[in-house]
């Protein structure tokens, strides 16, 4: 019981403290007698001006409307006559430079893979008229000596009696 009243008063006391030990209120600051306000950011023209509604510059005077003026914006692109044409005439020059560059490469290409065909067909043809069949082959006694496993377990006792001694060896362990 003693405990439950001890973390009551401990609520209310931090209850309390919150209420009215809190932080105190800056107080407002106040303003200077010279402070001075920068002067106002200029507009900028607006987008639906025309070139004969242009404010008068810094210099003192109107710019002057030009006798042949693009005229005037609409969203749209001004292009002079024939433009787009030879626009589209270059494009065209230009796809036909990348095809025929194209069809050169594969040209050359086809070339070059000719050319590897025909060594590879020349060697093949050298290397087949270079083998002998294996009825001509001279018999050098080794192979007669592995057909049968008696043999196989003669020629490794030989090569155990002629060959190095153990302690000779080169180990794989060390």
């Amino acid at each position: 019981m003693d405990a439950v009243l001890i973390i009551v008063l401990f609520i209310l006391a931090a209850a309390l403290n919150d209420r009215l030990g809190g932080k105190k209120k800056a107080p407002p600051r106040r303003k200077r007698p010279d402070s001075v306000l920068p002067p106002p950011v200029p507009q900028p023209w607006r987008a639906g001006q025309s070139a004969g509604d242009r404010p008068a510059n810094r210099l003192g005077f109107p710019i002057p409307v030009l006798k042949h003026e693009p005229p005037e914006e609409t969203g749209r692109v001004y292009r002079e006559p024939g433009t787009l044409l030879q626009q589209q005439e270059e494009v065209c020059r230009e796809e036909m430079q990348e095809r025929e560059h194209r069809l050169a490469y594969a040209r050359q290409r086809a070339d070059a893979e000719r050319r590897i065909r025909a060594a590879e067909q020349a060697a093949e043809q050298a290397v087949s008229a270079a083998a002998v069949p294996r009825s001509q082959r001279p018999d050098n006694g080794f192979s007669s000596l592995l057909r049968d496993p008696a043999a196989a377990r003669q020629a490794i006792v030989l090569s155990e009696v002629l060959g190095k001694p153990k302690a000779y060896r080169w180990r794989t362990h060390r």
